[in-house]
Parts: structure tokens; sequence; C-alpha cells
């Protein structure tokens, strides 16, 4: 009868079962992608998080330690030790590092798989680098690698890199004062993300207990410490934790920071150049979710984007229904932002592995459908008659194995009892084995287990039990395959966990018939947040399907561990400990014979006696940590010393207090000095602390020597010396002092130099100002006038210097003093000769004057003969050309006497201005028209620009006249390119309301030096392009003058290779056109014209004996980059890039060579450009 209720039962079920499948398929479907979706992001960000907060906690420990006094900053070398050997106990940290105020840099790190290879680990190394970098060489950091006892060992490379001071981590720390994270960053030319965390260091004890560097600014620590962990393995997790879902984690620029699909997320734009003496960083950047090469990535973000554009702003989780690679996807976007980040998790799940394919046969499916019902239906009434005749077969023999009557056998002829009996023997069979199996689990110190590798690629724990709620911390069923048991691993241990089980897993396939183990031990996180280590020991079984079945057993070895970690940190602590101490450290028994010797520091050691130095017998017991049986003291030291040995051990067994004992004895030609101290140690041993002081001693005794010298010094110094305290009372007074002062220095010894007569009166403020100096630290020299005991007045010069102590406070202040009373009057002497000196000077310009006026006279007839001459019909070609030269050099020898005549009045008071009616138009015009053609010989362009000036104007027209030849003469003689701008205007002055005109003269020339500038105006003084051009360093300081004399004032600013403006104005008043005054005649074109230098065609006249056509001719041979290069040289006054640049051609064109080094090495430019500048025009 059991089978009509099952066929009910399976009608009904089918029935219920297909409505709700077909009214709700679709909500559930996407009801579970997002259920799926939150649980991996849930296990992303809880694994993230746990890195984060680990990192943290352990950098809080350091500083905690630091800001305890238990580690000290005194000495970066040990501090450094105790990094390296803390980051063995910290497999989720990539880097520990510190970095100092100074530019000092300290780092262990892990040696990346690249690093290993080209640099292969040797005996007694780990695989971790140790970074160096130092103060004098910011930037340069030196690896090393790093030996078992934590010690730096053997040099490896050498990086160019940045300055601590100005990477992220200590950056933002110094900034913001305070714990916090870098963005994700590349690490290296590797294709993996870092993040850094870093604290600020403001204060630590040192060993001394003293409080270093306090009161610095938040924005400047002593020190900064930072951890380092990699991001690259989380795309690994990702790939492990997906499936046939694509995870991946970005920021919210859209940057790409990890992906299941395992893509790279940086990209190396250039190979690095890796050397020994330094490293080309690989220029690396981050890749955004567009850059993938998957079209799921790019596609998916894309469509992120359309349907929420702000999806930077997302506050709560959103899915979307999306359509990727034609498939309908399921979009789920998860925030993140705790620790600082702002990353979103995002999860694509495809419907189709949620939801299998749809049919197209609905009918054939509905037959498919009643035929498998009528099959099931019949299977049931057929199965449930076997199962009705076996139960009833053994419910009897269950009820009594449940009873413990465990020989009974079943006859299958016996009598049937009910079902209910058959349900209560097999609970209660149930009831003991599972009492039984508690006990036996409670007894085993882990938990057995049963792990399945199906053929198919799938993996499922089973007879797994209850036991992961305690030893991994997570609920039933939650833990069911390999990849549940990542989500507790770290990545690296994970990888490492199924590396071991698949290389277990080859050699039972190679070997199935023999017996295979899996031993291994690695770390999980809790989701409590706790860590644990886990030891795992199974045997593989090959089944005949195929398939692996792992029969193992799981422990908590956690105390172990930690127990073997206190202990190797304890180890490394004593070993560092002893390797840190300067000392040779022996323990010694009662009768003095060593027991143990450690001499890290003392190879070879010195106390052996010099017989004894080479004996391989003896210096073979010098070995740290080495047992020394059966040698006493005196078979290692001199008698005497031995002597104190023992005298010292019998006494500290016998007090039971720390003995010192000190000697000395010779080395070679130098003294050693050694300071011995025992302490009382186990079981009546005497431990031996040895040191060599031999240092210390020799620096008190130089110490004492400097002393004594600096004492002699002062007593024999010709000044007065006197020491000054904090306060600023005598310290010592010098025999000196005495003699120069008259004051005995017991008479002012504690005194303030204000408690006695010492100092003028007015003067004392101004001593108090360098007293405040000196508070600072400075040195100052001054003089003043300090009163003698017997009232007499001295002048004296005072050199004053601050000793400063450690800590850069002022202690002592050491003033020496000399009298400079003879001196003072010579100054006097010197005023006065000052005085005469200038009427010497005055008297030498009124000579100046009458003797330029004396030698101007027969210049005059000279230039007159010659112009006589030239008009002679005699007169050839050949000599006209000769007196052409002769007229133009004595009109500049006639203007160069000028311009000293002009200077000797100036400078002796007899020059006068002569105002009158000046046609100010008619003189720019004529000015314009004469320059602009001398401009144009040279390339440049001349401007004269003016508005609604007056016509007429009162003035000295003739010195206004002088000015502006000079001024332009120098503008176009310095401009090689470029325009030259004359701008006058006129104003009412504002304070006087007098008009003035205004005149600027700005070209492009080659400018002048601002040391330059102020020398100027002073007469025969050139700047460097003056003095490359030629000329006699008159014009400007004429101008000067004459500008001063009539009531202007004259300026001129400049910059090197940008041009120079000169500015003046004068003080003038403005004629009516239609003024009777009389017409100043000076400003006729012809009368202008004789004051302007000889043009480019006189400049050849002058010397007929160059051959212009010739030499522009063979220029003509050279090509044109050559000839542009040498225009650009002349134009910027280059001559001895200029002498380098002709020196290959010498050989071909001699005659041309041997002219334009001369035109160079005299600064001929103008003739050089003159030479080139058609060719250059022509190309």
């Amino acid at each position: 009868m059991l089978a009509i209720p099952v066929t009910v039962q399976l009608l009904s079920t089918t029935i219920l079962v297909s409505s709700i499948l077909h009214r709700s398929g679709q909500t559930a479907v996407v009801e579970l992608s997002k259920e799926l979706a939150s649980r991996d992001s849930g296990k992303v960000i809880d694994l993230i998080d746990s890195y984060q907060l680990h990192a943290e906690e352990a950098l809080k420990y350091h500083l905690s330690l630091v800001q305890s006094g238990l580690v000290s900053l005194d000495n970066l070398i040990q501090f450094h030790q105790y990094l390296i050997l803390h980051h063995r106990q910290e497999p989720f940290i990539s880097a520990l590092s510190i970095g100092t105020a100074k530019g000092e840099f300290r780092s262990s790190i892990r040696a990346s798989t690249d690093t290993l290879k080209q640099f292969p680990l040797q005996p007694e190394e780990t695989p971790y680098r140790a970074i160096i970098t130092h103060a004098k060489e910011p930037g340069l950091d030196r690896v090393y690698a790093i030996a078992q006892n934590g010690q730096p060992g053997r040099y490896l490379f050498s990086v160019k890199s940045h300055d601590v001071r100005h990477r992220s981590w200590y950056r933002r720390a110094a900034e913001t004062g305070e714990i916090g994270w870098t963005e994700p960053y590349p690490i290296g030319s590797s294709s993996g993300l870092g993040m850094s965390v870093s604290i600020p260091i403001y204060g630590f004890k040192s060993a001394s207990s003293v409080n270093q560097p306090v009161g610095l600014s938040p924005n400047n620590p002593v020190a900064v410490l930072s951890n380092t962990i990699r991001l690259d393995s989380l795309s690994g997790y990702l790939h492990a934790i997906a499936g046939k879902r694509v995870v991946y984690i970005i920021d919210s620029q859209g940057l790409m920071i990890a992906n299941s699909l395992q893509e790279p997320v940086i990209r190396v734009r250039k190979q690095s150049i890796h050397q020994r003496d330094g490293r080309i960083p690989a220029l690396v950047r981050r890749l955004s979710v567009q850059d993938m090469e998957s079209p799921t990535l790019t596609q998916s973000n894309q469509e992120m984007k359309q349907l929420i554009p702000n999806w930077q702003n997302l506050q709560t989780s959103s899915t979307l229904t999306v359509n990727i690679n034609e498939q309908h996807q399921f979009l789920s976007i998860f925030p993140n932002r705790s620790h600082g980040r702002q990353w979103f998790v995002v999860v694509i799940t495809p419907e189709a592995e949620l939801v299998p394919p749809r049919g197209t046969d609905s009918w054939g499916i509905g037959v498919v459908a009643v035929l498998n019902l009528a099959f099931m239906v019949g299977t049931a009434w057929f199965l449930s008659q076997q199962v009705v005749k076996k139960v009833n077969q053994i419910q009897q023999g269950l009820g009594a194995i449940a009873n413990g009557q465990l020989d009974y056998r079943i006859n299958p002829n016996q009598a049937i009892q009910e079902l209910e009996q058959i349900t209560q023997s097999i609970n209660q069979m149930a009831e003991q084995l599972h009492q039984s199996n508690q006990k036996l689990i409670n007894q085993l110190p882990g938990v057995i287990f049963r792990y399945f590798n199906y053929t198919n690629g799938t993996d499922v724990f089973v007879d797994w039990g209850d036991f992961h709620r305690e030893l991994f911390g997570m609920t039933t069923g939650s833990m069911t395959t390999m990849a549940d048991l990542a989500t507790v691993c770290h990545p690296n241990d994970w990888f490492q966990l199924t590396q071991a089980m698949e290389k277990c897993k080859t050699q039972l396939l190679e070997s199935p018939q023999q017996s295979h183990e899996l031993t291994h031990e690695f770390p999980i996180f809790t989701p409590h947040g706790t860590w644990k280590w886990i030891k795992i020991r199974a045997n593989p079984t090959l089944l005949n399907n195929g398939d692996i079945q792992w029969d193992g057993f799981m422990e908590n070895i956690s105390t172990r561990k930690d127990l073997e970690a206190s202990l190797r940190e304890r180890e490394a602590e004593y070993w560092a400990l002893l390797q840190s101490l300067p000392d040779l450290i022996c323990i010694y028994d009662s009768q003095g014979y060593y027991v143990q010797l450690y001499a890290n520091h003392f190879p070879g050691h010195n106390l052996l006696p010099p017989h004894l130095y080479n004996d391989p017998n003896i210096n073979q017991h010098i070995l740290p940590g080495r047992q020394t049986p059966g040698i006493h003291i005196t078979d290692f030291l001199p008698p005497a010393i031995a002597t104190q040995y023992e005298q010292g051990i019998q006494k500290t067994l016998s007090t039971g207090q720390i003995q010192f004992i000190e000697y000395q004895f010779p080395v070679g030609d130098k003294i050693q000095y050694e300071e011995v101290r025992l302490v009382p140690f186990v079981s009546g041993q005497v431990l031996a602390l040895v040191r060599d002081v031999s240092i210390p001693k020799q620096t008190q005794k130089i110490l004492q020597q400097t002393q004594d010298e600096l004492k002699t010094l002062i007593e024999n110094l010709p000044l007065a010396v006197i020491l000054w305290d904090q306060e600023f009372r005598v310290r010592k007074w010098s025999r000196q002092a005495e003699e120069l002062f008259g004051w005995a220095e017991p008479e002012v010894l504690g005194k303030k130099f204000t408690d006695w007569q010492f100092l003028v009166e007015d003067e004392i403020p101004q001593t108090m100002e360098y007293l405040k100096r000196l508070e600072l630290g400075e040195g100052v020299i001054y003089q003043n006038h300090n009163y003698r005991k017997d009232g007499t007045l001295l002048c004296c010069e005072w050199f004053n210097s601050a000793i400063k102590d450690e800590s850069g406070g002022v202690v002592t202040v050491l003033s020496m003093a000399q009298d400079i009373s003879a001196l003072e009057q010579a100054q006097q002497a010197l005023e006065a000769a000052k005085e005469l000196a200038e009427a010497a000077n005055q008297s030498k310009s009124t000579f100046l004057a009458n003797f330029s006026h004396e030698f101007r006279t027969p210049l005059h007839i000279i230039l007159g003969y010659v112009q006589q001459i030239q008009k002679h019909p005699t007169c050839n070609q050949l000599f006209n050309s000769e007196l052409k030269a002769i007229y133009t050099q004595g009109t500049y020898l006639f203007n160069l006497f000028q311009d000293l005549l002009e200077l000797s009045k100036a400078e002796s008071g007899r020059q006068t201005v002569n105002p009158t009616r000046c046609p100010l138009i008619e003189l720019l015009g004529s000015l314009h028209s004469i320059f602009v053609n001398r401009a144009a010989a040279k390339g440049l362009i001349l401007h004269t620009e003016y508005e609604q000036l007056p016509a007429y104007v009162s003035v000295d027209g003739s010195k206004l006249q002088q000015v502006l030849i000079n001024l332009l003469t120098n503008a176009i003689k310095f401009t090689h390119q470029g325009q030259i701008v004359l701008k006058v205007h006129h104003q009412a002055h504002q304070a006087s309301n007098t008009p003035r005109l205004n005149f600027q003269l700005t070209d492009t020339g080659v400018g002048i030096a601002p040391e330059d500038i102020s020398g100027l105006f002073e007469p025969f003084t050139q700047g460097k392009a003056g003095r490359h051009q030629g000329g006699s360093g008159l014009g400007l300081a004429i101008c000067q003058r004459l500008i001063r004399l009539m009531g202007g004032e004259i300026t001129i600013t400049s910059q090197v290779g940008i041009g120079t403006t000169v500015g003046f104005y004068l003080p003038v008043r403005i004629i009516p056109e239609n003024g009777s005054a009389e017409i100043n005649s000076d400003f006729s074109q012809s009368g202008l014209t004789g004051l302007i230098e000889c043009s480019e065609q006189q400049f050849m006249e002058i010397t007929p004996s160059i051959d212009w056509n010739s030499l522009r001719s063979q220029l003509g041979h050279l090509p044109s980059p050559w000839l542009q290069e040498l225009y650009r040289l002349a134009m910027r006054g280059s001559d001895d890039k200029i002498l380098l640049l002709v020196n290959p051609v010498t050989h071909e064109y001699p005659e041309l060579s041997s002219w334009l080094i001369q035109m160079a090495q005299n600064y001929d430019f103008d003739s050089i450009l003159n030479l080139v500048q058609p060719l250059v025009n022509n190309t």
C-alpha cells in the first residue's frame, strides 16, 4: 500500500512546482544573480579590508614601540635590522620602509621573481631584499641581499629613484599628520599594483631616555613609517571565485585594479634597462576598463556609463540587465568606501548560467514530461514494493544491533514489524553512533575529511562535518569546494596549496600503485577577524573512473606557530643584541677557564700575546659562540692582565657585584686600552664584557691636549679674549684683556658688561642688537668705543662667535677685541686725503678741457688740407681712397676729443645750458631720415613714434641733438637683428605741473648684464658687448651729464639677449608756432650728417687692402647651413665659436679663413655680417 501515497505525492509535487516555476521563474533568476554577485563582492571587500586592517595595525604596533623607547631610531642600522626581522612574520606585507627628514631611506622588500632569476639566492640568504639610501645621496637606492641573521649582505645593484621625502606615502603622512593610504600605483616595471599605508613620527625616546627632536611643525616629522601591500594577486583570487562570472574592481576614475580575466592592469611603454650601477625606470601607466582587450569588460563599462551616468556617486549596490556579446547578462555594481578607498566591485553574471536554454518544441517536451511522469509512477510502485520487503527483513536485525546484539543474523522468514519500529530502531542506532563519533572527534587534535577531484574539473568536500564552524568560522554549507577555501586564504598561500596538491596528483598519476602523501601548512583569516595556522595531511587515491579521492586530516597548529614565531623573534633579538654590542663577550668558570667566547667584533683579538698571533690552534677558538674547554685566561692573556682577570672574577663571585678592570698594552706602534665589566652569571660563572676603549681614551687625551693648546693660544694671542656665558656674564678674562682695558680678571668675573663703566652709553642700544644676533647663533663683527679703567676711551673692533651645544643652543660666546684707535685716526686722515684727491681731479679736468681745445685746432687744419687735396684735379682714385680714410679717422679723432672736451667741461662745471627756440618735430624727422639708412644697412628697422608734440620748445637743442645721436648710434651698433623704436611724448609733471618731454629708445640688441648697468655712466666704462664692439666708453657718461645739466634724468633697463631700453626726460617750455624767438639753425640735414659715423662703403674704403668681392666669392662655395651658422654666431658676438667653425675650412680657403679669424679676434662682427648677409638673404 506504500505505492499509492508515493504516486499521489509525485503528481501533486509536479503540478505545484510547475506552477510556481512558471510564475516566479524570472524573479528568482534576478534575485539569484543579485545574491551570487553580493556574495562574490562581499568576499572581495572582506579580503581587501583584512589586508588593509592588518597593515595598519602592524604600522601602529611599530610606532608604539618607537614612541615607548623599546625600539629606537638613534641607530638607523639597528632599526633597519628590526624591520627586516619583523618582515618575516608579515606574510601579507610586501615592503616595510622608513624615511627620515634628512632624506635617509631604509626598506625590507620581498624579492620579485625577476630579481631572484637575475640574482639567485646564495647559501644563508633569504628571499628578501634590503634597500638603503643615505642622506648625502638622496634618491640613489642601493639594493642588498639579506642574510639569515637579518643583516644586509651582498650588494646587488643601485636604483635611481625619487628623494624619499618626495614620494607619495611620505608626503601624504607629512601633510596630513595621521595614518592613511596612497592611491594604487604601479610597482616598478612589473605588471602589478601596490598601495602604501604610512604614519608620521614626531618624537621618540632615545637610548638615553631623552626625547629626540620635538617641536617640529606638523608638516615636518622626524620620520615616516610605511607598509606596502601588493594588489596583483587580487586578479588570481577573483579568477578563483568567479567561475563563469566576470568580476573586476575599478576606482572612481575608471582605472582597473584587478579582474577575474587576469588581464594586465598596467602597460609597460618602454623596456627597463637594468644595470649594476643604476636602473632606468620603465615608463608605465595604469589601464582603464576601456583599455582592456576583453569585449565583456569594455562593453559592460559602456553600458554602466550609459545607464548610470553618475555611477561614481552610487551609495548602494545596483543591478542592471544588459546585453553583452549578444547575450543577456546581469550587471551588479557594489560601491566600497572603507579605509579611504573609493572603489567599485562589478560582477557580470550570464543569464545562461542561471537559466537553461529554452526549447523550441513545447509539445514534444510535454509528451516527454507525461511519459517521464508515468515512468516515475511505475518505478515508484515497483520500488516501494521492494523497499517494503527489504525494510521488513532488516527491521528486526537493526533493532538487535541497536540493542548491542552484534552477533545477531537476520532470518528472512521471521515476522515483519511496523514501519514505526524501524524508524525508532534507526534513530536509536544513529544516536549511539553520533555519541561515539563525537567522543572520537573530541579526542582527536584535528578533523578528518574526504575530498574528491572529479574528471570533469569540479571538486567537492564530503564527510566534512561541522568542524569548519570552529576552525574556519564559517557556516554549514558555505565551504564545499576548494574555491571556498580560497576565501579565507591569502592568494599566495592558496596558490602554494593548490600547487602542492597538483604536484601530488601528478606523482599519483605517474605511479598510482605507490603511496603518496600531501603535507602542507598555511595560514587562514577567518571572517571573525582571527588568524589561524592549519596543517593538512592527506593521501590521494586514484579511483577506477579516473576521479581522485583525498582522505586526510586537518589540525589547528596556531599555538605551535605562535610559539615558533616567538622563539624565532626572541632568538633574533638575542643575536641582534649580541651582534650590535661592540664588545667581546666571554664566559668564565670560577677557576678562570673559558666556557664560551663570542667575538663578532674582535676577529683575531688583540689581547693574544704576540707569539700566538698566527697560531691556528689558538685563533681557531675566536669564533662566535665557540665552546672553548680547557683554555685558561693565562693561555690568551699576558700575565699581568691575566692576574687582574683572576682577581676580578674571584671578587665578582664573592660579592655578587659587578667589577670593573682597565688595562693597556702595546699593539705595534700604538697603545690599546680596554675596559672589562665582570658580571655574575649562572651556575657560578662570570660574564665578561670586553670593550675596546682606545678611541675614547685617545679622544680624552686629545681633548686635554687641545684644551692645553687653546689655553696657551689664548694667553699668547695679541688680541684680548673674553668668554661669556648664556646671560653674557664674564667667564674668562685673558691677560691681554687685563692689559688692554686695565681691569684684572677677579674684578669683572661673573659680571655683565653693563655692571661697570665699559661701554659708551650712546652705543649700548646697538650693542644689545648685536647680542640678539649672537643668541641666535650668528657670528658678529662690529666696532665700538670702550672705556679703560683709567677713563681713557678706546676704539675697538670685536670678533664674536657663538658656541653651541648638540641641541643647537648657545652655551658660550667667544669675543676677541683689538685696539684700532690708530686705524680710526688713519681713516680720518684718509678722508682728508680724499678731499684733496677730488680737488686734484677737478684740476685734471680743467687741464684736460684746455688741452683738448688746443689739440682740436691743428687737427681741424689737417682735415681742411685733406679736403682741398681731394678737390685737386690731379688727385687720382687711389689717393682719393686713402685721403677719405685719413679724413674719416681724423673725424673720429676729432669727435673723440670733442667728447673729452664735453666731459671735461661737465666735470669742471664750465658747461652751460643755452635754451633756444628748437623745432622739435623737424629735429626728430632729420634724425630719422639719417639713421634709418644706417639701420637698413644692418638689416634693422628704425621707427620714430610721436603724437601731438609741440612744434617748438625752448630747450638747448644742440645738447638734445648730441644726446639723441649718441643713443641712436649705440642702439644700431649693438643691435644685429630686429628693430629700434624711438618714442617721444610730452606731459605735465604731477608735482610741479611743468611740461616735460619723455624720450624712450628701445632696441632688440645683445642687452646688458645687470652687474654692468650701474657702471655704464662712468667715463671709459663699457659692458661686455661694448668691449667686443670697440669705442671710448664716453658716450653714456656725456649723455648723463648733458641731461642732468638740462634738468633731466636718464635710466637704463636691459635683459641679456632680449634688448635694452634707455629713457630720459627733459623739462621744457612750449613756444607757439608764431613765436618771435630765434630758431636754432643747428638741425639741418647737412649739419646732422657731419656727426654720423661712416657707412659700409666708407668702411670698405678705409680698409682698401681687403678684396671684399673675392671673400664673398669664396664664401659662395661653402654650404648654406655653414653660412647661416656663421651669420648667427656673428649676430651673437661669439668669437670663440666662430674660430671653431672656421678651423675645418682653413686648408681649402686660407685667405678667407685668415680674414675671418682676424675679424673675430678683433671683435669686428659688423664686417663679418656685411660679408655674409647678402649670401644668407639669397639662400
